[in-house]
């Protein structure tokens, strides 16, 4: 908040012996200079040499940032779109610090064939580059499946890249995945958090099954950016299973999961990646409450080769946070993963 001030009052303030007042043609050419965008005058503006305020170089750059990257932002209702005249220095800094462009395209993948497509769940405006000079574009106003093919036809090996954000989610977990369905993917890279994020009125993504069977050796550290709070029943339930190639977990994979476990929310979610080889220190988030069924079950099954402490939350060990947990909530996370360090004191129900 200190700095949104300090900034502010730059706005604001400027430079008495530099700065003049500006009128609304300025701050159009500016932000056209810019930032290559040709922002439309009000149609009931009879002058565009008139003299501006700061309401009018606040709601400018709003109008920018939509136009940039599809939703604007609130700078022209906020409490410093007032009356008071823009000046030079006040339009220059806001049109080079408050207009953000951002990346079109967050989230990479390589597949070795595209022949099942892209089964798309969420609601949302969503955009691809096939990655051979093809873009395209999905409107998705329901959360029913849909499936995506390259707009020609080709389903070989290729790479895309996938952007936009989602709307709304299938929130009944029996669909078991409420954002998307890949196969046969052997790279992944940046944010899908970033087009799947939890939504403002709380509704989470489900990326149950979503890499299941693929075959891809790393997990991107700010995969899942963008969820947070409360897990949701088969939240990450076989995500990334049967994965043989894979060998590492990125530390704060799912940092901003907190509060009380759901059920299934990490049932089998590396199940069979037997290539993996640790358990990283700060895998989850602030998860605490009564434990729920399957919320654990088989998370490690059949991961043979991992070497290391077992998963903890904040330094202790999950079956210390949950000493009384059963074998239908937790049975089955460690089987087969002998070689961990503390592997004799786990208690039963987890094995």
């Amino acid at each position: 908040m200190k700095k949104i001030i300090i900034f502010f009052g730059i706005l604001f303030c400027g430079f008495a012996h530099s700065a003049q007042i500006v009128n609304v043609e300025y701050i159009h050419n500016a932000i056209a200079n810019r930032w290559d965008i040709t922002i439309p005058y009000n149609p009931a503006l009879t002058n565009p040499r008139v003299a501006a305020n700061m309401k009018y170089l606040l709601s400018a750059i709003d109008v920018a940032n939509e136009m940039l990257n599809g939703e604007p932002t609130t700078y022209g209702t906020g409490e410093y779109a007032t009356s008071v005249a823009a000046d030079t220095v006040a339009t220059d800094t806001a049109v080079d610090e408050l207009v953000k462009k951002t990346e079109k395209y967050v989230f990479t993948m390589r597949y070795s064939s595209f022949e099942e497509g892209l089964n798309l769940y969420a609601a949302g405006t969503f955009y691809i580059d096939w990655g051979d000079g093809v873009e395209q574009v999905i409107e998705k106003p329901n959360v029913g499946q849909e499936k995506i093919f390259h707009p020609n036809g080709y389903t070989g090996a290729m790479t895309i890249r996938l952007g936009g954000r989602a709307t709304a989610y299938d929130t009944n977990p029996v669909i078991g995945n409420s954002c998307a369905e890949i196969d046969q993917v052997t790279m992944i890279d940046g944010c899908l958090g970033c087009i799947f994020p939890t939504l403002p009125n709380g509704d989470q993504p489900s990326f149950a099954r979503l890499f299941h069977f693929c075959d891809f050796e790393t997990i991107p550290s700010g995969l899942f950016n963008g969820v947070y709070g409360p897990p949701t029943e088969k939240m990450f339930y076989y995500t990334f299973a049967s994965n043989p190639d894979l060998k590492s977990i990125p530390e704060n994979l799912f940092a901003g999961i907190s509060g009380p476990p759901a059920e299934s929310m990490f049932e089998g979610t590396f199940s069979a990646s037997f290539s993996l080889t640790s358990i990283p220190e700060n895998l989850f988030g602030d998860i605490s409450g009564d434990a729920a069924s399957n919320m654990f079950a088989r998370m490690f099954h059949f991961c043979e080769f991992l070497t290391g402490p077992s998963a903890r939350i904040n330094g202790r060990y999950l079956y210390e946070i949950w000493p009384d947990a059963t074998s239908e909530q937790v049975g089955g996370m460690y089987f087969g993963a002998t070689a961990l360090s503390d592997y004799a004191n786990i208690p039963g129900a987890w094995k």
